[in-house]
């Protein structure tokens, strides 16, 4: 049972981290994946140029350095505890922000694996998040708001030794852009890439940084 609580607190100090860096998903019907290859079409949905006025971030964005934010976002104490380490990431993260002010976000297929020490076992812990929310959002200035997020389509799961460590609503509460505190960042557009900084984050959180889908 030890090991099993040693387990649970060590799965949310992973929600932790990916809450840090889960800012990038994908509209409905737009599909990819990265790390594997899949037959169909894996275009994404086309967004039109933004209009004069509207803030920068209107387009389809991807984040595609996931593994290395998540790493960052980990305390070194605690990954030195628990013996943490980052080890592979299937699918994809993406977020649309229309020029009507709804946000899509979604992930597609996505899959984190991290070996960690409890008591005296080795286990893997395997994330997943899968599905899509919708929701409104607003721009003031360089701030970024979202609100009304509706996740009943997007599910999470962390299990390890064929256990759920968490139940899906804990880990969909951690994933940034979807419910209070987490929804409101600043950002910054730069060229191709945009620049989310999750306010609820301590400073030393580095941004979360976001390149143009096509």
């Amino acid at each position: 049972m030890k090991a099993y609580r040693s387990l649970i607190f060590v799965s949310l100090l992973v929600m932790v981290a990916i809450a840090c860096n889960f800012s990038g998903l994908l509209p409905d019907g737009a599909k990819t994946v990265a790390d594997t290859t899949q037959e169909g079409d894996l275009s994404m949905p086309t967004i039109q140029p933004t209009p004069t006025g509207q803030p920068c971030l209107v387009n389809n964005w991807a984040i595609p350095g996931l593994s290395d934010y998540v790493l960052a976002a980990i305390p070194p104490e605690v990954a030195e505890q628990y013996q943490l380490k980052y080890k592979s990431t299937s699918g994809n993260m993406y977020v649309t922000f229309s020029p009507d002010g709804v946000m899509t976000l979604q992930a597609d297929q996505l899959e984190m694996l991290f070996d960690a020490k409890a008591s005296i076992l080795r286990v893997e812990v395997t994330v997943t998040l899968d599905g899509s929310a919708v929701g409104d959002y607003k721009v003031n200035g360089s701030t970024l708001t979202t609100s009304n997020v509706n996740t009943c389509a997007l599910n999470g799961s962390a299990r390890a030794m064929g256990r759920d460590l968490l139940d899906s609503q804990q880990i969909i509460g951690s994933v940034p852009l979807l419910q209070v505190p987490y929804n409101t960042a600043d950002f910054s557009c730069q060229g191709s890439t945009l620049q989310l900084k999750i306010l609820a984050y301590p400073d030393s959180m580095p941004p979360l940084v976001f390149t143009e889908a096509h």
